[in-house]
Formats: C-alpha cells, sequence, structure tokens
C-alpha cells in the first residue's frame, strides 16, 4: 500500500511547473517527527492520502456508536449503530434525476434511507447502489412505506441528467430519487449529515493533489475539466417517520440484510 503526503514537496510536480492554483489546495505541513497534525489518511482502493477533513466525519461517527452502545437496553433491536439520542435530520430541498424538486418534509410519514454518492465513482458508490437496489426489492410490499434517497457529493458533474443516467443503468430509476443542486445548497447538507466531499485528483508522480470543488463548479461548463475522484464517506442514515436519525449503517455492500431488517422494525416501531 503506497501512502503519498501531500506537500509541496511530495505530490509529483516536477522543479519549475506549477499545478492549477485555482484547483489545487495545500496540505498541513508535516510537524516533527513525522507527524502530519490533525487528521487521518483516506484511502482510494490500494493508495492513501493524507485527509484531515475525514477525521470529523469519523469522530462523529465514533461517538454515534458509543451513544449507540449505551442506549441499546432501552431502544428496539437493530442491527446498525442506534443514533441516541436521535438526532434531528438536516432539512433540505434539492433537484432529483427527473428535474423535480424533492424536500425531507416532502418524505415525512414515510421511513427514509438516506445516502451520498456521486456517478462518477468507481468504488464504493456503485456498490451502495446495487445494496440499496437488493433492499428495496427485498422489502416487497413494503418497500411502498419507504423512500430511498442518494445526494450527490459532485455537484460539478452530477446534473439531474446524469443523475437520470445513472439511475437508469443501476436499475434505481423510479426505486429512489437521486438529489442534486448547487455547491452553495448542497454544502449545509453535507455538513449536516457530517460528510466530507472532498475532490481529489492522481497527478503524474502518483500522488493525490487535492482540488478546489468551488472552482471545479465554476468549471464545470468549460472545456479541460480534470479527470477526479471525491473522497467522502458513504453512510445510510435510517430516517424514521417523524425526521429524526435512529440508526447509522456505516458500510451496505457485504450484507444487506441488516439494512433491510432495520428499515422493517421502524415500520414496526415507529
Amino acid at each position: 500500500m503506497k501512502l503519498h503526503y501531500l506537500g509541496d514537496e511530495k505530490r509529483g510536480v516536477q522543479r519549475g511547473e506549477a499545478p492549477e492554483p485555482a484547483l489545487v489546495s495545500r496540505s498541513p505541513e508535516r510537524s516533527e517527527g513525522g507527524s502530519e497534525g490533525t487528521g487521518v489518511w483516506g484511502c482510494f482502493s490500494a493508495t492513501c492520502y493524507w485527509h484531515r477533513s475525514f477525521s470529523r466525519g469519523l469522530a462523529i461517527f465514533a461517538a454515534l456508536a458509543l451513544a449507540g452502545t449505551a442506549a441499546c437496553s432501552s431502544t428496539p433491536s437493530f442491527r446498525g449503530t442506534v443514533v441516541a439520542p436521535p438526532l434531528q435530520a438536516t432539512p433540505f430541498q434539492l433537484q432529483d434525476q427527473f428535474g423535480g424538486m424533492v424536500s425531507l418534509a416532502d418524505v415525512a410519514g414515510k421511513v427514509v434511507a438516506l445516502t451520498f454518492l456521486y456517478t462518477n465513482c468507481p468504488d464504493v458508490c456503485p456498490l451502495t447502489t446495487e445494496a440499496l437496489r437488493q433492499a428495496h426489492d427485498a422489502l416487497g410490499n413494503d418497500a411502498s412505506q419507504v423512500v430511498f434517497l442518494a445526494i450527490t457529493v459532485d455537484p460539478a458533474r452530477d446534473t439531474a441528467q446524469r443523475a437520470y443516467e445513472y439511475s437508469a443503468q443501476k436499475g434505481m430509476l423510479d426505486k429512489w430519487r437521486f438529489l442534486t443542486g448547487s455547491l452553495e445548497q448542497l454544502s449545509p447538507v453535507w455538513e449536516g449529515y457530517f460528510i466530507a466531499a472532498d475532490a481529489y485528483r492522481l497527478d503524474a508522480g502518483g500522488a493525490f493533489q487535492q482540488l478546489s470543488q468551488a472552482a471545479l463548479t465554476q468549471r464545470a461548463q468549460q472545456e479541460g475539466m480534470p479527470s477526479y475522484l471525491i473522497g467522502h464517506q458513504a453512510p445510510v442514515y435510517l430516517i424514521d417517520r417523524k425526521g429524526f436519525i435512529r440508526v447509522l449503517h456505516s458500510d451496505v455492500t457485504l450484507d444487506v440484510q441488516p439494512l433491510v431488517q432495520d428499515i422493517r422494525t421502524l415500520l414496526r416501531k415507529f
């Protein structure tokens, strides 16, 4: 496994060459003793890179796990991480793959399975999408009481048309709402659900360079858009009929049955 620090001296830019200043942002300076400050290593496949913003989301998930463990005796039996006390889900109003507007208030009275992904994702997003398709099918008639939502972490590329194409390709066109919007609309939603959505690209030297989401959005309609990936978490939040986050599933790609069971528990008891 390769570990790449993103400082200027190690990101593969040849001496005398400047990376695109509007897109590339500097990494935290390496401190004495080899420490890189407050953050964690984030990974794409077998290559890892220093990623400061992942630390906040991971710390929140750890806190939720501890809270869920403490509350197990007083709550219904869930297979995922119990969020106790339940958190009020952050509201939003975004555009779906059909061009219509969808808000959290619109789906009140139903259980919501909410995740975050993007259509150009090469690994975890297609797997998460397939897991949600399997969960929808496994629910049978109960699926009519559940709303599956996916919110993009890539506003520069994920238009409503692209969301439509991806949904159709993955067999989810009429099984979920894939929501898109502007960076200004999406940023508070990501923050509200503890999602780090940071763009990176792999340079010629094999290291990752952090890119600016704002700069990518500005260049979305121009030629020369760089190829990039998005570093993000891919949890599935289960939100009850009253709009409270009750359960968190950090990974649904290995076994979809725990997710299905927890959705049915919410349908029966909340």
